[in-house]
């Protein structure tokens, strides 16, 4: 699929959950390792077999994945310029997404939106061997975090999405 497509980016699913309490990084980390070990879709990756009708793709599922979540702090985030912030103040879809912020300063909400199109922008691999799936935690202070998600639709969609919400609940 990927190499019919032009923009890598179409499939994925993005997904940004804000959390309200503290958060024990290590722990949720673990938790998003045991979900991929114990989803075969996850660690699924495609190679291209020779076969006597043509090239045909193939499912391959790995047996294990170095899979780890990206723990960002406040400090780490992009911070504006003041034109940048003037710029967005217009901005539909930065506006919206700052609606989903609680208490959140303008210099971490800029921050929090470039890590947005960040994950947005990611391109996954179908041919190469790990995961289709893409996790950043944002600790802003001790007691709110941001959860961003990126998954190729290949391996979820939204009813899947959900399934995993409550299972890396259960997990944590």
């Amino acid at each position: 699929m990927d190499k019919l497509e032009d923009d890598l980016t179409a499939f994925n699913l993005l997904g940004v959950s804000c959390i309200q309490g503290q958060i024990d990084a290590n722990a949720f980390n673990q938790a998003w390792q045991q979900l991929i070990a114990r989803r075969e879709s996850l660690r699924t990756h495609f190679i291209e077999v020779e076969t006597e009708s043509g090239v045909q793709p193939r499912q391959v599922i790995s047996q294990s994945s170095a899979f780890a979540i990206n723990i960002v702090t406040k400090e780490e985030l992009a911070s504006p310029t003041a034109e940048q912030l003037t710029a967005l103040e217009n901005d539909n879809d930065f506006i919206n997404f700052c609606a989903q912020l609680e208490h959140t300063d303008p210099t971490t909400a800029f921050g929090l939106y470039q890590r947005q199109l960040a994950q947005a922008h990611h391109q996954f691999s179908l041919d190469k061997a790990q995961p289709l799936i893409n996790v950043s935690l944002v600790i802003v202070d001790e007691s709110n975090s941001v959860l961003f998600t990126n998954m190729h639709h290949i391996v979820a969609d939204g009813w899947s999405m959900q399934i995993m919400v409550t299972e890396i609940m259960k997990l944590y």
